[in-house]
């Protein structure tokens, strides 16, 4: 919660600097404070780059905590985003006459103006929004084994704002007051298999305002992840058994189907080149087919461009490794580039596949991972992907261990999954094939 809060502080500062850096922009122009009717004559075109300008900074990771204390990878993606906002606003200006307002000077000011403002906004923040000694206090309870490596976890990661005080093994009421007086505490956190015993103990401190969570919930919250191994039968039973929106579920169809069209039509302009790339540089056919599991485990064929060798998997099924052999080099290039997904818009049309879901597997890594990962079988209750939660999140995975990993991150999605959440998802899609991470 206190990241959001903290996010969205950014957000209204950034909102603030861009009318302020238009306002000065104009200002400066002139050599003269800017008249209320040159403002607003700049007004409505502004607002609308300024609302893909902020998209922008929220694609580039310029509202994550971890960028905004690295002072080098902000001024690097603050230098690429004005470089990329300039080329929104040239073109929207320009080349749509509605935004005709003879803008060239207002608009290279406007960006140098709020550029250095942004990084000093930021700068500020670190020092007053996000001190040390604002950090929440924690108290661990029930973790006889392991509680060094947690409380390790959770101190490790500063942007977080939580420091782990204090561990006991057990809900004694009179040293839980203690220990809240003594070391500020204001969140408790408890074992899983204990927070159903200690809840009699801990309801008296509800009226100190102290939040008390189980570990799962907690962890969740923190990194925006379900860990498996810690979430039990039960706690599945509550999370995961409601009915799915038919709202949600109209809406985000509707938006498939036309956002699939859309970029369905643009991507044919790729089709020749890609075609021809890819018949010249290896033997066989243009287009992949394979069999993914779709939701309730339906079966569905999957197309692609076709990146690898002709019989790669001669020898049977295997993952796709992070340098593996068998990719043709225009292969490495779709891949890199997601180029060769494109044909999975007809999928999508189809209603195999979603914009965002839990990407689908193969029958046969499906099979071993039901078996050997726990709950894995509950990705397959909503529809698959394009994209998902897991695939912006995680690095591109290649064994069992990494399914787990992944698995995580799917039902956090499936858990907290809303057309608000999708869109994010999307919007980060984008800074994650331009920065050529995850799987």
């Amino acid at each position: 919660m206190k990241r959001r809060i903290k996010q969205f502080i950014l957000l209204l500062g950034d909102i603030a600097i861009l009318y302020i850096s238009l306002f000065l922009a104009l200002s400066l122009r002139h050599l003269k404070f800017a008249s209320l009717e040159t403002f607003e004559k700049h007004l409505l075109p502004f607002s609308i780059i300024y609302f893909i300008w902020l998209i922008v900074l929220y694609i580039n990771d310029l509202y994550t905590a971890r960028v905004i204390k690295e002072k080098r990878e902000l001024v690097s993606k603050l230098a690429t985003t004005a470089l990329v906002n300039i080329a929104i606003a040239t073109t929207l200006l320009y080349i749509i006459p509605y935004f005709s307002v003879s803008p060239k000077t207002n608009l290279f000011l406007t960006v140098i103006i709020s550029s250095i403002l942004i990084i000093g906004w930021r700068f500020i923040c670190n020092r007053i929004v996000n001190p040390s000694k604002y950090k929440t206090n924690i108290l661990l309870i029930g973790f006889n084994s392991g509680t060094e490596e947690i409380a390790k976890k959770i101190n490790s990661q500063s942007s977080f704002g939580y420091k782990v005080k204090e561990s006991i093994n057990e809900s004694d009421p009179e040293k839980i007051k203690e220990l809240i007086n003594k070391d500020n505490i204001s969140t408790i956190v408890v074992k899983n298999s204990y927070y159903e015993k200690a809840a009699p103990d801990l309801y008296q401190f509800i009226p100190l305002g102290i939040e008390v969570y189980n570990f799962s919930t907690f962890w969740e919250q923190l990194h925006q992840i379900i860990p498996v191994t810690n979430a039990n039968k039960a706690w599945f039973l509550e999370h995961l058994r409601k009915q799915e929106d038919k709202l949600y579920i109209t809406t985000k169809r509707v938006f498939d189907i036309t956002l699939s069209l859309f970029l369905g039509l643009i991507s044919l302009i790729f089709y020749p080149f890609i075609i021809i790339a890819i018949k010249i540089t290896s033997p066989g056919p243009i287009f992949y087919r394979q069999t993914r599991v779709g939701k309730n485990n339906k079966k569905f064929k999957i197309i692609k461009f076709r990146t690898m060798i002709p019989n790669a998997e001669k020898n049977g099924a295997q993952w796709a490794s992070k340098n593996d052999s068998r990719i043709t080099l225009i292969g490495k290039l779709l891949r890199k580039t997601r180029l060769d997904e494109i044909p999975q818009f007809l999928n999508i049309l189809k209603g195999d596949l979603s914009f965002v879901g839990p990407r689908p597997e193969r029958p046969q890594f499906t099979k071993k991972l039901t078996k050997q990962v726990p709950h894995y079988h509950l990705r397959h209750m909503i529809k698959p992907g394009l994209t998902g939660w897991a695939q912006i999140k995680y690095p591109y995975g290649s064994s069992v261990k990494d399914a787990e990993r992944k698995l995580c991150y799917d039902l956090f999605y499936l858990k907290n999954r809303s057309f608000v959440l999708d869109i994010g998802i999307l919007l980060k899609t984008i800074a994650v094939v331009l920065s050529r991470k995850g799987q």
